[in-house]
Parts: C-alpha cells; structure tokens; sequence
C-alpha cells in the first residue's frame, strides 16, 4: 500500500475486493438458508413438489456457483457467454418455482409460515446465483476476459 499499483495490480487488487465481498454476500445468503430450515425442521417439513423443485434448484444453484468460482482456484473459466446464460436460464427457473408456489399458495395447500419460508429460500437461492455471476465477472475482469 506505500507504492502505487501498476494498471494489472490495480485492477486484480478490485476484482479480489470484490471476489471477497460476493462471497460474503453468499456466506449470508447460506446462513439465512440454515435459519431457515431449522424453522421448516420445527415446525414444517418440505414435502411433494415443493421438496423437489428446491432441492433440483439448489443442487443447480450449488453447480453454477462452482463453475462461477472455477476461476479462482485453476487457469480455466468458464466463457463470459455460457455463464451470463446460464445465470438467466436459473433467474427464469426461479420465477416459474415462484409462480408455481404464488399458484399453490392461493389454493391454501401449504401453511401461511412455510409458504413464506418457502419463498424466503427460493429468493436466497436466487441472489446467491446472482451473486455467483459477480464473482466470475470479477474473475473474467482480473484474467481479462
């Protein structure tokens, strides 16, 4: 920090600033997912179609944030294209679980509490895949991708 930074070390230096804010925001994001299954372990339990669309979209979410965060730990990353693609095809998929569930709610098949827990992780789930694609537009920033 006493000398200035080349233009490259300026830029990395941001692009790990920003790496490391990302992935706390996605450390909270988590926590909140851990608050709020020991609330559905208390009092509710995901069941039927509600059990398989989150665990299909987490297990989803869980591989995009992987590949989002290739970059940091081998010389290989994803392309810009692919990951901004498949970030938008998890945001699609994230609004049909949405609908879905607004379309269960309104027929009173789930209880007013697990139905906004439901969304509540649904809407985790969703700003830790936004999350993740910072993290790799930070690394295609630093690699100059």
């Amino acid at each position: 920090m006493e000398k200035a930074l080349t233009h490259e070390q300026s830029v990395k230096t941001q692009s790990f600033i920003r790496i490391a804010d990302e992935l706390e925001s996605i450390a909270d994001y988590l926590e909140a997912m851990a608050h709020y299954k020991i609330r559905f372990n208390q009092n509710f339990a995901l069941v039927g179609e509600m059990q398989s669309e989150f665990t299909d979209f987490m297990t989803e979410i869980w591989d995009y944030f992987n590949i989002c965060c290739k970059g940091l730990y081998e010389k290989s990353v994803i392309s810009r294209i692919e990951c901004e693609e498949q970030s938008e095809k998890l945001r699609l998929k994230a609004d049909s679980i949405r609908d879905k569930h607004l379309e269960r709610i309104s027929k009173a098949e789930h209880d007013p509490l697990a139905a906004l827990t439901y969304s509540d992780m649904v809407v985790a789930l969703r700003k830790i895949r936004a999350h993740s694609l910072n993290v790799a537009q930070a690394i295609f920033s630093y690699r100059g991708v």
